[in-house]
């Protein structure tokens, strides 16, 4: 019995160790899944710093509370991180000259992202690149 128990617990702290894609709410991005996750999510901001860098850790609380909060929209807005002191590759793929840098991704397309580094400026950015095409019409808004 004793053995079932141990195998199951080793089983499920494997697993979650694996799918532990997620830092603070924000998804972490390495050369092994940028591709796949940033044409899986449509619309996605990347945040690409060190962690040693002292602007990184200021915008650190701001960007994972606006990521907390655009995860509870219909449908849920993910924003990502990618650590350039490991995935060096990727870094040097989209040209990052400091950290932080934050790109949107959107439909294959990059945009540089030069707003605020607040979080009500991070999701006032992200509604407006995610938003619906259309607005329906009705007798407050016309």
């Amino acid at each position: 019995m004793n053995k079932i128990i141990i195998l199951v617990l080793a089983f499920v702290l494997i697993f979650t160790q694996s799918e532990n894609n997620e830092e603070d709410g924000v998804f972490i991005l390495t050369d092994k899944n940028f591709e796949e996750k940033v044409n899986e999510f449509g619309v996605t901001l990347v945040k690409f710093y060190a962690p040693w860098c002292g602007h990184c850790k200021k915008l650190a609380p701001e960007y994972s509370a606006a990521a907390k909060e655009l995860k509870q929209l219909d449908p849920p807005v993910i924003i990502s991180q990618v650590d350039c002191t490991v995935e060096k590759e990727l870094a040097q793929k989209y040209e990052i000259q400091g950290f932080p840098t934050l790109k949107l991704f959107k439909n294959g397309k990059v945009i540089a992202y030069e707003g605020g580094r607040s979080k009500d400026d991070i999701v006032k950015f992200m509604k407006k690149h995610t938003g619906p095409v259309a607005v329906e019409l009705n007798s407050d808004n016309y």
